[in-house]
């Protein structure tokens, strides 16, 4: 079975997707402070930077800098991925 959006490429990712995705656009630099830290933690770890989008865009999807596997619509993936960090939260 073969998917119209998926071109075999002899380059790594072995594929050339074509499929629109939506994706940041701009990203901007963000941190912030952790609570309930254990006691005697290094000074400067309770701070956590990240990078975030700051707006998205629709785009032919690049593997450059995003995951682009395709998903059914129906994929239960996404929803097996949140259950099992929810479970992790509690």
């Amino acid at each position: 079975m073969s998917s119209a959006h998926l071109i075999s490429h002899w380059q790594f990712p072995y594929k050339v997707s074509t499929h629109p995705v939506c994706v940041h656009g701009e990203r901007k630099h963000a941190s912030v402070k952790l609570r309930h830290c254990d006691p005697g933690v290094e000074p400067g770890t309770e701070v956590y930077h990240y990078v975030e989008a700051a707006n998205c865009k629709c785009q032919v999807c690049s593997s450059e800098d995003t995951s682009c596997e395709w998903l059914p619509p129906d994929s239960s993936l996404i929803g097996g991925i949140i259950k099992e960090e929810s479970d992790e939260i509690e």
